[in-house]
């Protein structure tokens, strides 16, 4: 597993094939309600997939309360590698806050929401977004951007639809994108894939669909692709010409490109 802890937000990636094993620890992390649901996929890997990100989930939300407290100074503002070993012992200490928390994507009428995570006292006040294919599933969290009565109105909604905050995908490097372009990129995104070169229209693309979970829509039934625009003038005092921004139809989000091989794991965060 790899962690990316920042102070916007923490995002995770991991290989779902450690997840395999029905009496591992990861399974042990799964409550009845997600299990139910899980045991309703009828393709493994995607099962796997699944089931690997509602544990990653809970993971992350643990490391981002409770690890951010035991590394000193900004020890944790890095990228980490977490050994299955590690990560067994990290849920073990902490059972009694996790044991009651199940992941929810959707509603009592079965409609895609914007995904959950509910405890014994409602929905945590966080949101986070999934995306896992390519045996691989990846989680990115971040606080919500509320305070006070907003945030404690949320809570008792049990939704987060509306309220933007943290999207990310993973797409697999090298899956062809001709068609993609043509149909959804603007004008401006195909020359920036064109300039940038390999990988970097499936860069693109993976930012759109980070940016529209990001956004205030709880499923993709109106996701407008050109809404999306990734920024190519984005060159710093660093020197960096890689794209740091996408315009949307709201406020403008930030961009990480957290990996590229084999899959490319975009994170899009509103500020």
């Amino acid at each position: 597993m790899i962690i990316w802890d920042t102070p916007l937000f923490v995002a995770a990636l991991v290989k779902t094939e450690t997840f395999s094993a029905p009496d591992g620890f990861w399974q042990r992390t799964l409550a009845p309600q997600e299990r139910e649901t899980l045991a309703q996929i009828s393709h493994l890997a995607y099962r796997e997939e699944s089931a690997a990100a509602k544990t990653l989930a809970k993971f992350l939300v643990l490391w981002k309360e409770m690890a951010a407290r035991e590394m000193p100074g900004d020890a944790c503002m890095k990228k980490t590698v977490v050994s299955q070993a590690e990560a067994a012992s990290f849920f073990a200490k902490y059972r009694e806050k996790w044991s009651g928390w199940s992941v929810s994507s959707r509603d009592g009428q079965g409609r895609g929401v914007k995904p959950v995570i509910r405890g014994s006292e409602g929905i945590l006040p966080l949101q986070f977004s999934v995306a896992h294919g390519g045996r691989y599933a990846a989680v990115a969290v971040k606080k919500l951007p509320l305070t006070g009565a907003e945030a404690e109105a949320v809570i008792q909604k049990s939704s987060l639809d509306g309220v933007a905050g943290i999207g990310c995908d993973l797409v697999k490097n090298g899956e062809p994108t001709g068609g993609v372009q043509q149909l959804f990129f603007t004008e401006a995104e195909r020359t920036l894939a064109q300039k940038k070169g390999v990988g970097w229209a499936e860069k693109i693309w993976a930012a759109k669909e980070a940016a529209y979970k990001a956004a205030a829509n709880p499923d993709f039934s109106g996701f407008v692709p050109r809404d999306y625009e990734v920024c190519a003038e984005t060159l710093d005092a660093s020197g960096d010409e890689n794209p740091k921004w996408i315009r949307t139809t709201g406020k403008p989000m930030r961009l990480f490109f957290l990996q590229e091989t084999p899959m490319i794991f975009v994170v899009a965060a509103a500020e």
